[in-house]
């Protein structure tokens, strides 16, 4: 049996095939100590108590171990964005049961308490003191991992947004061109190019109903046209939270030719974002969205299926506003 403890965020968020989180599961890797202070008086089962004990020990007591239900205990590094484990005891096998994010199984733990979808994400324990060890081995969630899943989770929605006008050109020429297959519009035709051929001037009925569908055609070329005169060339941009310092972060990529590069920057208010920023996310937070978070032309705001990501959204800007970010600040990392 093979088992992994370095999964990383943005690895789960691009094979969801295989590695979907529920949002029950995921609600728990947010959960903070003050969202569980409705716990803070309830007794702790024995064996979770000597556990405390030891994890506080490992980490010099820069972390929060707190109760998230009454038979499970959440471990929060001081510079983690999530908890990196959530432990149970199970009374029947007399054993910790270490769930974690980080922990990918071959096979799964199917005789352990967890959900069915969590067996090949939890771990075995008998004693205190190896389960404290191993859960202090777990990489705390960093500001950078957590922008990088935002980034892979959001990145596809964000980039409808960008091609919206595209769409929409093609969706007025597909629909212009599906209804020339009739004979009263190829017969038009026919004696337009007739006409050409023979050198010959073109001559069409006010009432023809060719022309009538091109017009119709040309005025949504037009106002399509017209729009992206306006917006200009579009870029994708990403805003999240960090759970440890509060600060935002904004992150783009960049393509190079050995990879997309991520470039982000963290700042300590909404009001030191650059300018162009601020006014698309106020947009954005006013705009009617869909059901799935989306304001059309704008951005997302995701709906739960985000949640890792905590406070986030993805929108578009300018491509000058991106570029211009982008030779401001330093890339995160490279990926091929």
């Amino acid at each position: 049996m093979t088992v992994k403890t370095d999964m990383d965020l943005a690895s789960i968020a691009a094979v969801k095939t295989y590695l979907t989180i529920n949002t029950r599961t995921a609600t728990a890797f947010t959960e903070t100590k003050e969202d569980r202070e409705c716990l803070a008086d309830t007794p702790w089962p024995s064996e979770l108590q000597e556990l405390r004990k030891e994890i506080l020990s490992k980490f010099n007591y820069m972390v929060d171990v707190f109760l998230i239900t009454p038979v499970q205990i959440a471990v929060r590094p001081k510079r983690s964005n999530l908890n990196t484990a959530i432990v149970a005891w199970h009374e029947n096998e007399s054993r910790y049961e270490v769930l974690s994010l980080r922990i990918f199984r071959n096979r799964r733990l199917s005789s352990s308490i967890v959900a069915r979808d969590d067996e090949y994400r939890v771990v075995a324990m008998k004693n205190a003191k190896r389960t404290a060890s191993f859960v202090a081995g777990l990489v705390p969630y960093s500001d950078k991992e957590i922008a990088g899943y935002v980034v892979e989770e959001l990145a596809e929605t964000v980039n409808k947004v960008i091609e919206e006008d595209n769409e929409a050109m093609e969706s007025a020429f597909r629909s212009f061109r599906y209804y020339l297959d009739t004979a009263s519009f190829a017969t038009e035709i026919l004696s337009m190019l007739d006409a050409i051929k023979n050198g010959e001037q073109i001559h069409l009925n006010e009432d023809s109903r060719l022309l009538s569908h091109y017009a119709k055609f040309d005025e949504a070329r037009k106002s399509i046209q017209e729009k992206k005169a306006h917006t200009g060339e579009l870029a994708e941009m990403f805003m999240l939270k960090s759970a440890v310092n509060k600060n935002i972060m904004l992150v783009t990529r960049g393509e190079e030719p050995s990879g997309t590069v991520l470039y982000a920057k963290s700042y300590d208010s909404f009001d030191a974002l650059p300018r162009e920023v601020q006014r698309v996310v106020m947009t954005l937070e006013v705009k009617e969205k869909d059901s799935k978070g989306i304001a059309k032309g704008v951005g997302v705001v995701p709906e739960g299926w985000c949640i890792l990501g905590g406070e986030c959204c993805g929108f578009v800007v300018q491509k000058e506003t991106q570029q211009k970010f982008v030779e401001e600040v330093t890339p995160l990392w490279q990926t091929p």
